[in-house]
């Protein structure tokens, strides 16, 4: 249960903080153009967050309700891993243009504004739904929770960083939060594979020689593709 709150705590910390400088970024370009549109900006953050609400309620207890389903598993773990490292290979090689996308946004018209915002907050939610749903096979209660500490920190951190206009060290805050990532993707896909060789693929040798292996491949693949787009 501790590695399932911890695995659920980086993962909402991860993605919120991410939530959260998007939120800092639009807003900074906005106090900077004496521009009010706070209402536009977190209208779109309270739509996207109220949606992934509505999902998780959907997604989690079905999840749960199907953990004896091995395949169901096997496809909930792979789909995590598989979304872990998209993350983690998207945001090492593409976090400068988004940020650029979003100053444009905040200089647009309230529509443009408040679109840009969903989406891109949208999309974090999505993926906290995706990487946490498998967790909740192990523990609803430790999932659920986990991710309420990470992303209460992640929200507490913007709320300061914005009132006392601090500059957040995002490549430090990023590269550290991007390996242990990489981490919780190997440990997914390691259990992904895990489940397949002791439901179906008898090949393998050993449930626990399938994970040791899919967890080490996973984690050299990804740790490369993040490393190269990093330094």
């Amino acid at each position: 249960m501790d590695g399932v709150f911890g695995a659920a705590a980086v993962i909402g910390f991860r993605e919120a903080l991410e939530a959260v400088i998007i939120v800092l970024v639009v807003m900074g370009v906005l106090r900077a153009a004496g521009r009010r549109a706070g209402f536009t900006v977190f209208s779109a953050v309270a739509a996207a967050v109220g949606l992934g609400i509505l999902a998780a309620l959907v997604a989690f207890p079905t999840v749960a309700a199907a953990s004896e389903n091995w395949l169901v598993e096997t496809a909930a773990y792979a789909l995590a891993a598989g979304v872990v490292l998209w993350v983690a290979v998207w945001s090492s090689s593409h976090a400068k243009k988004a940020v650029e996308e979003l100053k444009r946004a905040a200089q647009a018209s309230g529509r443009v504004l408040w679109a840009a915002v969903f989406i891109y907050v949208g999309r974090e939610v999505l993926e906290v739904l995706a990487m946490s749903a498998p967790l909740v096979s192990s523990s609803m209660a430790a999932t659920i929770t986990g991710l309420a500490v990470g992303i209460g920190v992640a929200v507490a951190i913007g709320v300061i960083a914005y009132l006392a206009s601090l500059r957040i060290p995002l490549r430090a805050f990023f590269t550290g939060l991007s390996i242990a990532l990489v981490g919780i993707g190997a440990w997914l896909a390691g259990e992904a594979v895990a489940e397949a060789a002791e439901n179906a693929l008898t090949f393998m040798p050993g449930e626990d020689a399938a994970f040791a292996l899919a967890a080490a491949g996973y984690a050299l693949t990804t740790g490369y593709l993040v490393a190269r787009n990093i330094l």
